[in-house]
């Protein structure tokens, strides 16, 4: 098991932040920019604030590239925005027809990311 706690300050509010995380249409292309990892994915909404999402994220070599499937569920708490996503089925991707065949089913058990406003930043 790996745990991270990465930090980084971001040059808008929380409230921009939740929309980042909850508008699908453009999906692939915000998370391009956001993480140079990521290389392809897919959303779709299942209920309020909760998506299916699906990402390839490619690792430095000697690794193999990732291919994950999770649920992510979008919350607010006070000023603060949390998303949390754990593993999933999602029978559009099964986990034995991966993204290509030298990309591995990657498994998350819960993780997540909180944005905290910090007076116009999170």
């Amino acid at each position: 098991n790996l745990m991270v706690k990465p930090s980084t300050l971001l040059s808008v509010g929380a409230e921009k932040a939740a929309a980042f995380l909850t508008v699908s249409e453009g999906y692939t292309q915000r998370m391009q920019a956001w993480d140079d990892t990521f290389q392809e994915g897919d959303r779709k909404l299942v209920g309020p604030f909760k998506y299916l999402s699906r990402l390839t994220l490619g690792m430095p070599f000697p690794a193999s590239s990732r291919d994950l499937v999770v649920y992510d569920k979008v919350m607010k708490f006070g000023k603060n925005v949390v998303s949390v996503f754990w593993d999933c089925k999602w029978d559009r991707y099964p986990s034995e027809k991966g993204y290509f065949p030298t990309f591995v089913r990657g498994s998350v058990t819960i993780g997540g990311y909180i944005f905290e406003d910090i007076g116009g930043h999170s």
